[in-house]
């Protein structure tokens, strides 16, 4: 099995992305990291594979190829709107510069919202060769109330959807 993660780069703004793997009959056993060269045990020799807007991170593979998307950094309304997206045709890297595919465009009150988690879903791919990605809408606090009259409104905190043409990352 493959993890994947992120580390936040001060210096660049962004998170660098890792990979590691252990047996999938055993993941409390041994992992070993992609050390650019090799795996090895040694976790501070990881090298990083590639680059996300932030650490919040999805990789899958898709048509033998990986994509990685991650979204821009956002914890609170009206910070980023972006869904990153890059390539790689190893799982060790490595990978594209991220290019901007999505862009928020939820507004309440004209404001975005705090958005999470954008997901590859490489099991809906449709015939026009678009695979499905979904991402979390958290809410719009504090610049909106995500309560009305003491109760969570349920149209504010939910999963939303867009389809991603993968000639677009370089998947054919």
């Amino acid at each position: 099995t493959y993890a994947f993660g992120t580390k936040w780069n001060k210096k660049e703004t962004n998170s660098n992305i890792y990979v590691a793997r252990f047996l999938t009959i055993r993941p409390e056993g041994r992992w070993t990291v992609w050390d650019g060269r090799r795996w090895t045990s040694a976790v501070t020799r990881a090298a990083v594979i590639g680059h996300g807007a932030s650490e919040s991170l999805n990789v899958a593979k898709i048509n033998g190829k990986w994509l990685s998307v991650s979204s821009a950094l956002s914890v609170r309304c009206d910070m980023g709107k972006a869904i990153y997206a890059a390539a790689s045709s190893n799982l060790t890297g490595p990978f594209s510069a991220p290019q901007k595919i999505y862009e928020i465009d939820d507004t309440v009150q004209g404001h975005h919202p705090f958005f999470y988690l954008p997901w590859v879903h490489p099991e809906f791919i449709n015939g026009d060769n678009e695979v499905l990605v979904t991402y979390s809408i958290n809410g719009y606090e504090p610049c909106v109330s995500n309560c009305n009259q003491g109760r969570m409104n349920p149209d504010i905190y939910r999963v939303k959807a867009f389809r991603l043409p993968l000639g677009l990352v370089g998947i054919p």
